[in-house]
């Protein structure tokens, strides 16, 4: 009868050390985790740093490259913009005739896997290099953002429209 409680208490002992294992494991890989997700979301607050800066110097290199080849742009009251190259065009035009003091708000990021859904506001200040008046934009904007190979993020798909009615 001993040896059947000796038996016993050793497996309840093995099973109580893996069960316990499993749980700590699974702590730890949750904190991992929650560790790579802070780490995604001030990389994602540092290219929308980068996508104002560029923006606001007109360096138009700088702006395209942090679109993925097929990104997508929806601008207000425009077309959809398709591709890289085409956003190229469209932001060459507008650094061109306009300079732009843009201050984005970035309000809310979620991280799934590879993607990433950034939501924000922005004020941007429009003035024409030709001379005219300033005009003032405030809004509210969505990116989609993928992660790629080296595990940067680029924008894949944009989406923003203004508060008020253009005049």
């Amino acid at each position: 009868m001993y040896k059947k409680f000796g038996v016993l208490m050793v497996s309840a002992i093995i099973i109580a050390i893996a069960i316990f294992g499993c749980q700590q494991q699974s702590q730890e890989q949750a904190g991992s985790e929650t560790m790579s997700m802070e780490a995604d979301v001030e990389a994602l607050k540092e290219e929308n740093r980068k996508y104002d800066d560029a923006y606001n110097s007109g360096n138009l290199d700088g702006f395209v490259a942090l679109f993925t080849d097929d990104a997508v742009q929806l601008p207000d009251e425009e077309a959809i913009v398709v591709g890289k190259e085409a956003i190229r065009l469209r932001a060459k035009d507008g650094f061109a005739n306009f300079t732009f003091k843009l201050t984005d708000t970035v309000e809310d990021i979620k991280v799934s896997g590879n993607w990433a859904f950034v939501r924000g506001s922005y004020v941007n200040i429009i003035t024409p290099k030709e001379g005219g008046d300033d005009a003032t934009e405030e809004g509210k904007w969505v990116a989609i953002y993928q992660r790629q190979a080296d595990g940067s993020w680029q924008i894949y798909s944009e989406i923003w429209n203004n508060n008020a009615p253009s005049e």
